[in-house]
């Protein structure tokens, strides 16, 4: 955030947080440098002396830069980079914590537009507050381990995140390499249901063509997609569960039809 942006540093709950401002409005390689030594490392020091930690990142430049990777190899700190486009199945803040926290912090500022009619006053304040709110409801223990769970990353399960329906693109199933004319052909793409988020971003393609999309329909479109994709994610979920099930009955029918041939 910009300098001018920052929020006042006598609030309450906010004794504890740290800001840091980026002229380029997002992160960058000081920023996540000073991340990684002034919370990261202090905040996760092992119990015994010599225990290694690991650290789950995406593959953004400055996750990778000398400084950043030298400070990992100083401190005992394993990382592991995950493949590009794929934290929506591999990483555990966004398997099992991202989404609780965004609808905690939905509810929270709808309940706050209710009451308070001096809002756009004191926005900054309020937004932060909101959110406080929400870290506690989504960011929880139970939330955590439930993330790395589900992503695969521990216990380590290689067939959760490649069974995830999100992981297999069926648009691109059996299509040639040309992309497909959106625009030219409207009616193909809204005859039918978006069933993933690419189909999603298609109709929205389609519908508002070359006019400008005003923020609040991006902002529900964006909404529609992430109940798509946990949508979705249950239903692989509840697919895995089915397979298992089925093996596991294949087995005790086997076993069975064993048990009577050596009866027998």
């Amino acid at each position: 955030m910009d300098q001018q942006q920052l929020p006042p540093e006598d609030i309450d709950f906010l004794s504890s947080w740290d800001f840091k401002s980026s002229t380029e409005e997002w992160t960058d390689d000081k920023i996540v440098l000073t991340w990684l030594k002034t919370i990261f490392i202090p905040h996760t020091m092992p119990h015994k002396e010599g225990e290694k930690r690991l650290l789950i990142i995406d593959g953004h430049g400055c996750h990778a830069t000398d400084d950043f990777m030298f400070e990992c190899f100083q401190n005992g700190i394993y990382v592991l980079w995950l493949p590009p486009h794929s934290s929506h199945v591999t990483q555990p803040f966004n398997v099992g914590v991202s989404m609780p926290v965004l609808n905690a912090y939905r509810r929270a500022v709808l309940s706050q537009l209710a009451t308070d009619n001096d809002f756009s006053l004191k926005t900054k304040i309020i937004i932060l507050n909101c959110y406080d709110r929400a870290r506690k409801v989504g960011i929880t223990r139970k939330n955590i381990i439930a993330g790395f769970e589900a992503s695969g990353q521990w216990p380590v399960n290689i067939e959760k995140p490649l069974m995830n329906l999100m992981t297999v693109d069926l648009d691109d199933q059996g299509q040639s390499e040309t992309p497909p004319k959106i625009a030219s052909q409207p009616s193909e793409i809204l005859d039918e249901t978006p069933q993933s988020v690419k189909q999603l971003r298609n109709a929205l393609s389609t519908v508002f063509a070359d006019e400008k999309i005003s923020q609040p329909v991006r902002h529900l479109f964006s909404r529609l997609g992430q109940e798509m994709d946990c949508q979705n994610a249950k239903l692989a979920r509840y697919e895995r569960q089915l397979t298992q099930l089925r093996h596991e009955l294949e087995e005790a029918k086997s076993n069975k039809r064993q048990k009577v041939a050596i009866d027998s």
